[in-house]
Order: C-alpha cells, then sequence, then structure tokens
C-alpha cells in the first residue's frame, strides 16, 4: 500500500477536506478508516502529516522506546502525542482537520494533499510549490545533496 500524486483539493467551512479517490480507495482497502493528524517537522514550510493508523501505531510502538526521563524525548512526546489527533473518514470520503491544526497552519481555502508511500501530507499550497522549487527541482544542489546521502546511507 502506497500513496502517491499531488491533488488540488478545498477546505470547506466546517474544517472537512474529501480524500483523493485514489487514497481513498488504498485506505478502504486496507481496511483503515482511523489517521492520525500532526503539524509537520519544517519550519519553513506548512503541511500536516495524515499518517493511517496502523502506520502512526508502529511509530508509537517506537516511541515507547524511549526513556521518560530523556528531555529530548519529551520532546518527542509533546510534539507526537500532545499536537496531533486521531480523525476517521466519514461516509463522503472526507475528513475534517481539527481546528487547532487549522488555526496553526492557516488553513483556508485551497490545500494540496500529497501521497508520500506510507502516509500523506497536507500543504498550504504556496509552502508546496516552493519546497520543490527550492528543495527539489532537478537542478537542486539539496535533491542533489539528499539522493547521495540516502544512496551512501542505504547503498541504492
Amino acid at each position: 500500500m502506497k500513496f502517491r500524486g499531488n491533488y488540488s483539493y478545498s477546505i470547506d467551512s466546517k474544517g472537512r477536506i474529501m480524500l483523493p479517490n485514489a487514497m481513498k480507495t488504498t485506505l478502504k482497502e486496507n481496511g483503515m478508516d482511523k489517521l492520525i493528524i500532526l503539524p509537520g517537522f519544517s519550519q519553513k514550510y506548512k503541511y500536516l502529516f495524515l499518517l493511517p493508523k496502523n502506520y502512526s501505531d508502529k511509530i508509537e510502538n517506537h516511541l515507547e522506546n524511549l526513556k521518560f526521563f530523556d528531555v529530548n524525548a519529551q520532546k518527542i512526546f509533546t510534539f507526537f502525542f500532545g499536537n496531533s489527533f486521531e480523525i476517521e473518514l466519514d461516509q463522503q470520503g472526507r475528513i475534517r482537520i481539527p481546528k487547532p491544526l487549522i488555526n496553526r497552519l492557516g488553513l483556508e481555502g485551497e490545500v494540496m494533499i500529497t501521497g508520500e508511500g506510507d502516509f500523506m501530507k497536507i500543504w498550504l499550497p504556496n509552502d508546496y510549490n516552493n519546497m520543490i522549487e527550492e528543495e527539489l527541482s532537478p537542478d537542486s544542489e539539496d535533491l542533489s545533496n539528499i539522493l547521495k546521502s540516502i544512496n551512501e546511507k542505504y547503498d541504492i
């Protein structure tokens, strides 16, 4: 199961977004109607992670190994658990973005939904386009360094 592609959708006045058909199909075929949504890691670009519950469970199992008295571990707990919400697909294949996340990102109007393999992201369109232009264009030094690093680390 992999999520692929990028799609432009609108967020409605109730904070709901229709998921792309391909993503809804992938979720339904794998019996997943629960998702975990949380803010992205970037300080430069605004996006949300949208994780199928089973993928989030894998992450949570790894987090259990972090030590309670480790200050950095506590930051990860706060980030992951304190800023995430469990949401569900409704009958129409929509998700409702929790108000704190709408406010944090300033979501309104159009959003970009991207497939990211095992999970998805919801982007502010300008942030998505800027990230693609600045970091992932074919002539980008960033992309070249990322590919080199992955190649060395994973021997691809």
